[in-house]
C-alpha cells in the first residue's frame, strides 16, 4: 500500500512525500519483489529531486535483482535511470552504453514515456559532445513520443533540450517558444521540481548576451535574476543542494552583468543628450559672435539708413542667440540633473542591497533563537526606514504578535491585523494606500506609493506569519522598491526561522541522545570514519580511563577497533582487555548510501555484568517454584520442607531420584526461593555433552586454545552463572577425569579457562541431580567420594510416584486441567475404573510418564467428551507384568539401580528394541537411554530379534 501511494506521488511530482512513504514501505517489505519495487521507486524519486548520489545505490540494487531473475523489462528501466545519472556526472561512455541497452529493449517492447526519456538523455549526450544534428534528430523523436504518451514531465524535459539547441544555433525566438511551452506545461500540471528547471532554463536564455535583444519583447521577458530567483524558491523545497549551487553559479554569471547593462544603457542615453545640448549651445554662440563681428565691422563706415536697419537685424539675431543659449544651458542643466539622478539611484540601489545583505548576514550569525523574532522586527524597520513594525505568527489560524517596535498598544490596533489578514489569505506582498487609511491593502503592482508594507514569512509551502511596517509617525510613504526589499528580507527571515526550528529540534535530539546514552548501563561510544570519538557516555569514558570532554578532544587508545574503522569488520561479543579489566565488545559499522564506512557504534560490557545477564543468551530460565510441586503425600512434603530450608542457605545441594520424579523442577524451585533468584539459572546436562567438549562448556576457553575456538574466546557455564545458580544435571554420568577438575573448582571457587593463564573468581551456587546411586558408584570407583561429599552438603531424595500413589488423583486432575485448556478440550476427569488402573499401575517413568499419557489421551478425546472412560493403551500391557513382579517385590526389596534396569529391559521388550519408543515410554531423552544401555551392558539388537 505504501509503495503504491509513493508511486502515485512520484507521478504527481511530490517526490518528498513519496520518499516518506517509501521509507515506511522499505521497513515493512519482506518479499524480494516488493523490495525491488521500493528500490526502483526510491531511486526514481531521488533522481527527480536531483540527488543522484543517493539515487544510484537503490537503482544499482534493483538492476542486480532484475538481472538475477532475468527480468529484461525491469533491467531496462534501471539502465534508463542509471544512464541519466552517469550523464549528469559526466561519464559519457558509461551513460551511452546504459542508454543504448535501454533503447534496444524499449524499441522492441514499445513504451512511449520510457522511450521518450531515453531519447532525451541520448540527445543531451549528443549535444554535450557537439553533435548538434544528431541531437536534433534524437530530441525530435523524444518530443513526438512524449506528446503521444501524455507525460508532461518527460515532454517538458525534451522541450528544454530543444531550447538549448535553438540557443546554440542563435535562434532565440524558437528557444523562447520551446522553453515557454515547457513552463506552461509543467505549471498546468503542478510539477514544482520540473517548473524550477524550466525557470532556470529561461533565466539562462534571458541572461545570454546574444539572445537578450531578440526575446526582450516576448511575453515572458524579464531579468535573468528574476527567473533564477523563482527557480531558487522552488529548488529550496523540491530540489537538492546541487540545484541551489547551480542557481548560485547562474547568479554569479548573469545576474550582475544584466543589472550593469541596464545601468550602462541609461547612462549612455543621458550622456548623448548632454553632448547634443552642448553642441547646440556652441553653434548658437558662434552665430551670435559672427553677427556682432559683422555689425562692428560695418560701423566703421558711414551709417546710412539701410545700415541702421541691418544693425537692428543684428541686434534681433543676438537676442535670439542669447535666448537659444539660455535654452541650451537649461537643457544642459536638466541633462546633468538626470545624470546625477541616475548615478544617485545606482548608489542608493547598491547601498540598499548592501544593507539587505548585511542584515541577512546578521540573521544568519544570530545563534540565539529567542532573540531571532525581535531582531527580525528591528531589521525590517531599519531596511525600509519604517517608524513601526509588527511580526506576527500564524498559530491555529490566528495571528499572534511575537514582536513589535514603537507600537505600545499593538493588541488594540487594527490596521496591521487587517493588512496581515489579506496576506495570510494569499494576497502576497502588499503596498497599502494612504488614501484608504490602511484598512484596505492593495497589490503593489497597481499602487506606486503607500504608507504601509506587509509581506509574508513563508518558507516553501510553510507560512509562519507576516511582517508589517508603516510610517504613521512621520507621515512618509513607501515605494514598490521598498516592498521588494522587504519581500526579499522576509523570505530570508522565514528561512532563518525554519533553520532555527530545525536547529532547536537537533539540539533537543542531541540532548535526548546524550540522556539515552547515559541511561545505558553499558559503555557506548560512536566514531567517525577517522576513528575520532563523536559521542560517548560516562561509563565508556570510565572504561577508557578518561572523561567525556577528554575523549572528545584527545583520542584514547582504541587500537582494538582499528579493523572496524579501516576495513568495516564488525565485532560481535569479542572479549577484549581494556586497562585492567575484561570487556565484551560489540561494534556495528555505519555505512553511507554508497556502502563506504563512515563510522561505527561500539558497546563495552563488563564481563561480570555480561555473565549476570547470560540467562538471556544461554540456559533455560527458572520457571518453576515450590507451588508447582503437586502432591500431599507425607514422603513428598518432608522433602519439600527440606528443600525450602536448603533454599535459604547457599550450600551445595544434591537431588536424587528416579527419572521423571521432578528433580530439575525442584532445583529451579530452590533457585527461585533463594537470595540468588534475581541472578541467572544456568543448567548443563553432563551426560548429553561429549567428554572432550564438557570441560570447555563448564570452564570456558581462550581464543586460539584449540582448533575451531572462537577468536575472542568463550565463557564457561560457571562464569555465566555468576551471582546465580548452576545446575549439574545427570552428575553421575560425568567422566571420572572431569570429576577431579570439578572438585578443584568447587573447592577453590576459581576457574582457569582452557588455554588461559588467569584465574576467574566464581560466585555461583551448585545444585546437582542424578538418578544413580552415587554411594554405590563411589564404592565401585565410578564416582569420586570426595566430590560426592562436596556435592552432598544437603541431600534431597525425591520419592518415586509409586511411593506416593496417593498423589496420583491430584496429579491427574492437575494435568487434565492443564491439557484441556491448552488443547481446547472439555475433559476434566477419569472414569472410576480408569482411575483404579492409574492407581494400580507401577509408573516406571514416574510423573513424566503420567504427564505424557494424559496429554496423549486428551489429544485423542473428542471436543464434547468430559470424562476419559478407557484405560490408555500405553499402560494396559504393563499392568499384567507388574502384577507378576509384585511377589518378587514383596519378598526381596530391589535397589534403585535394579529397578532402573528392570524398567529398561521391560521397555526394550515391549518396544522391540526401538530406542525412540523406549525414550518416549519412559519419558527420558534418547541420550539418557543410550547411557543407561552402556551402564547396564544391554544390547537393543537382542530385543529386536526377539520381537521378530
Amino acid at each position: 500500500m505504501e509503495a503504491e501511494i509513493a508511486e502515485l506521488l512520484i507521478a504527481r511530482g511530490d517526490y518528498g512525500q513519496a520518499l516518506v512513504h517509501l521509507g515506511g514501505a522499505r521497513r515493512a517489505s519482506t518479499e524480494p519483489k516488493l523490495r525491488e519495487r521500493v528500490d526502483l521507486a526510491t531511486g526514481v524519486a531521488l533522481l527527480r529531486r536531483g540527488e543522484i548520489e543517493r539515487a544510484e545505490p537503490h537503482l544499482e540494487r534493483q538492476l542486480e535483482a532484475a538481472r538475477a531473475r532475468r527480468d529484461l523489462h525491469a533491467e531496462a528501466r534501471a539502465l534508463m535511470h542509471l544512464g541519466e545519472i552517469y550523464r549528469r556526472r559526466g561519464e559519457a561512455a558509461r551513460a551511452s552504453r546504459a542508454l543504448e541497452r535501454a533503447r534496444s529493449f524499449f524499441e522492441t517492447h514499445p513504451e512511449g514515456q520510457a522511450l521518450a526519456t531515453v531519447y532525451t538523455s541520448l540527445a543531451e549526450l549528443a549535444f554535450t559532445a557537439g553533435d548538434l544534428e544528431g541531437a536534433e534528430a534524437l530530441i525530435g523523436r523524444a518530443v513526438e513520443l512524449a506528446e503521444g504518451s501524455q507525460a508532461p514531465a518527460t515532454q517538458a524535459a525534451a522541450l528544454l533540450v530543444v531550447g538549448s539547441l535553438c540557443v546554440q544555433r542563435e535562434d532565440f525566438a524558437a528557444a523562447e517558444a520551446a522553453v515557454t511551452r515547457a513552463i506552461d506545461l509543467v505549471a498546468t500540471h503542478n510539477l514544482p521540481r520540473e517548473l524550477a528547471e524550466a525557470y532556470f532554463a529561461y533565466g539562462h536564455l534571458v541572461g545570454n548576451a546574444k539572445g537578450r535583444t531578440a526575446i526582450i519583447e516576448g511575453q515572458q521577458a524579464g531579468s535573468a535574476a528574476t527567473w533564477f530567483a523563482r527557480a531558487q524558491e522552488l529548488f529550496r523545497e523540491h530540489g537538492a543542494l546541487s540545484d541551489l549551487e547551480r542557481v548560485r553559479e547562474a547568479f554569479r554569471q548573469f545576474g550582475r552583468r544584466a543589472t550593469d547593462q541596464v545601468a550602462a544603457h541609461e547612462v549612455k542615453e543621458l550622456t548623448d543628450e548632454l553632448r547634443a545640448a552642448r553642441l547646440n549651445v556652441a553653434r548658437e554662440v558662434h552665430r551670435l559672435i559672427d553677427a556682432v563681428e559683422q555689425g562692428i565691422g560695418r560701423a566703421e563706415a558711414e551709417l546710412p539708413p539701410p545700415v541702421r536697419a541691418k544693425l537692428h537685424t543684428i541686434n534681433a539675431a543676438a537676442v535670439e542667440a542669447e535666448r537659444a543659449v539660455t535654452t541650451g544651458v537649461e537643457a544642459l542643466s536638466s541633462a546633468e540633473g538626470r545624470v546625477l539622478g541616475a548615478v544617485q539611484s545606482m548608489v542608493v540601489e547598491r547601498e540598499n542591497i548592501r544593507t539587505l545583505l548585511d542584515l541577512c548576514r546578521s540573521l544568519n550569525a544570530l545563534g540565539d533563537y529567542g532573540r531571532l523574532v525581535s531582531e527580525i522586527c528591528k531589521m525590517a524597520a531599519q531596511l525600509t526606514g519604517a517608524d513601526r513594525c509588527v511580526v506576527a505568527f500564524l498559530e491555529n489560524a490566528t495571528l499572534v504578535v511575537r514582536a513589535s517596535l514603537r507600537m505600545p498598544d499593538v493588541a488594540n490596533e487594527q490596521a496591521w491585523r487587517e493588512a496581515m489578514d489579506q496576506v495570510v489569505k494569499g494576497a502576497g506582498p502588499t503596498l497599502v494606500q494612504p488614501s484608504r487609511g490602511g484598512s484596505s491593502p492593495e497589490r503593489g503592482d497597481d499602487i506606486r506609493l503607500g504608507h504601509a508594507l506587509t509581506t509574508p514569512l513563508r518558507q516553501g509551502d510553510k507560512l509562519f506569519g507576516a511582517v508589517y511596517v508603516d510610517k504613521e509617525l512621520c507621515g512618509g510613504v513607501f515605494t514598490p522598491h521598498d516592498l521588494d526589499l522587504l519581500t526579499i528580507f522576509s523570505a530570508q527571515a522565514a528561512t532563518m526561522l525554519e533553520n532555527a526550528r530545525v536547529a532547536e529540534e537537533l539540539r533537543l535530539a542531541f540532548r535526548s541522545r546524550a540522556a539515552t546514552l547515559e541511561a545505558i548501563s553499558d559503555g557506548v561510544l560512536s566514531l567517525d570514519k577517522r576513528g575520532k570519538i563523536t559521542s560517548i557516555n560516562a561509563v565508556a569514558a570510565r572504561i577508557l580511563g578518561t572523561t567525556i570532554a577528554g575523549a572528545l578532544k584527545d583520542l584514547p587508545d582504541l587500537g582494538f577497533l582499528r579493523l572496524t574503522i579501516e576495513q568495516g569488520e564488525e565485532l560481535d561479543g569479542r572479549v577484549t582487555r581494556i586497562g585492567t579489566g575484561e570487556y565484551l565488545v560489540n561494534a556495528r559499522v555505519i555505512r553511507s548510501d554508497t556502502h563506504d564506512v563512515v563510522g561505527a557504534v561500539v558497546t563495552l560490557t563488563e564481563m561480570k555484568r555480561a555473565q549476570q545477564v547470560a540467562q538471556r543468551i544461554v540456559g533455560s530460565p527458572a520457571r518453576y517454584s515450590f507451588g508447582d510441586m503437586v502432591g500431599q503425600a507425607p514422603s513428598l512434603r518432608r522433602r519439600l520442607q527440606l528443600a525450602e530450608a536448603a533454599a535459604r542457605s547457599d550450600s551445595s545441594v544434591l537431588v536424587t531420584g528416579e527419572s521423571g520424579t521432578g528433580k530439575e523442577v525442584l532445583a529451579q524451585a530452590i533457585h527461585n526461593a533463594s537470595p540468588r533468584a534475581s541472578g541467572p539459572f544456568v543448567g548443563i546436562n553432563c551426560s548429553a555433552i561429549p567428554r572432550e567438549l564438557l570441560e570447555s562448556e563448564l570452564f570456558g576457553y581462550e581464543g586460539g586454545a584449540f582448533t575451531g575456538a572462537k577468536k575472542g574466546g568463550h565463557p564457561g557455564k560457571f562464569e555465566l552463572a555468576e551471582g546465580g545458580t548452576i545446575l549439574l544435571d545427570e552428575i553421575g554420568d560425568m567422566p571420572i577425569e572431569m570429576q577431579a577438575k570439578l572438585l578443584r573448582v568447587l573447592q577453590e571457587k576459581r576457574v582457569h579457562r582452557i588455554g588461559g593463564t588467569r584465574e576467574v573468581e566464581l560466585n555461583a551456587r551448585v545444585i546437582a541431580t542424578t538418578n544413580r546411586d552415587l554411594d554405590e558408584d563411589a564404592e565401585k570407583g565410578r564416582f569420586r567420594r570426595d566430590l560426592l561429599f562436596r556435592l552432598k552438603v544437603i541431600h534431597i531424595q525425591l520419592p518415586s510416584l509409586r511411593e506416593r500413589s496417593s498423589d496420583v488423583p491430584l496429579l491427574v486432575q492437575h494435568y487434565l486441567s492443564l491439557f484441556a485448556v491448552r488443547l481446547g478440550k472439555s475433559v476434566r476427569a477419569l472414569a472410576p475404573h480408569v482411575m483404579e488402573s492409574f492407581m494400580r499401575y507401577h509408573w516406571p517413568g514416574n510423573i513424566r510418564e503420567l504427564e505424557n499419557v494424559l496429554e496423549a489421551e486428551v489429544n485423542l478425546a473428542t471436543e464434547e467428551q468430559t470424562v476419559l472412560d478407557q484405560v490408555p493403551e500405553g499402560i494396559r500391557p504393563r499392568m499384567g507384568a507388574e502384577r507378576e513382579s509384585e511377589p518378587l517385590s514383596r519378598t526381596a526389596p530391589r535397589t534403585l539401580e535394579q529397578q532402573e534396569r528392570e524398567m529398561l529391559v521391560q521397555a526394550l521388550a515391549q518396544n522391540g528394541g526401538s530406542i525412540p519408543d523406549v525414550a518416549r515410554q519412559l519419558g527420558i531423552s534418547r541420550g539418557t537411554v543410550y547411557n543407561k544401555l552402556r551402564r547396564f551392558a544391554l544390547d537393543p539388537d537382542q530385543y529386536r530379534v526377539k520381537r521378530a
